[in-house]
């Protein structure tokens, strides 16, 4: 039978990787989900990327940045330019062909590529859902409750029976 310890650490475990999934990591962390298989196969789509914000871009790093529309994207640095004194990066995924069209300025890099949890991603965006809030603690935690319930309830039947 399962126990209220086992199935409160079950719980703390996935609200820490749910908090983990959602770039709430101490700094000089932050975490992001993958949607895109343009890292393939060094990053891979669904995996969680950790990147460390105090580290300084340069070429070859892999790095996670926002493009002019304010998307998240995470790619390598293949070259570096100086433009009217501003440090540029041109950027590409390692499974495209071609470089992206914008170059980058350091100021909208958000971080350096760390390491990454492979598919990780997935689970944490399903674990998001409130269907599986549901289904993953409240329905357990009413089943264990019941059966906490019906021990007591037999639990005094067999006392009133001696």
């Amino acid at each position: 039978m399962i126990g209220w310890g086992f199935y409160c650490g079950i719980m703390v475990l996935i609200f820490s990787i749910t908090l983990f999934a959602s770039s709430s990591l101490p700094k000089p962390y932050s975490a992001y989900i993958v949607k895109s298989g343009s890292m393939e196969p060094t990053i891979m789509t669904g995996d969680i990327v950790i990147d460390r914000t105090d580290w300084k871009p340069s070429l070859g790093y892999v790095i996670t940045f926002l493009d002019e529309e304010d998307h998240l994207i995470t790619h390598r640095i293949i070259e570096e330019m100086r433009e009217d004194g501003e440090l540029l990066f041109r950027t590409k995924g390692d499974n495209n062909e071609d470089p992206d069209p914008e170059l980058i300025s350091e100021n909208r890099v958000m971080g350096v590529w760390y390491a990454n949890f492979h598919y990780l991603g997935y689970f944490a965006v399903w674990l998001q859902r409130p269907v599986v809030v549901l289904i993953v603690i409240f329905l357990p935690l009413t089943l264990l409750m019941t059966i906490d319930a019906l021990r007591d309830q037999d639990s005094k039947k067999s006392k009133s029976n001696k």
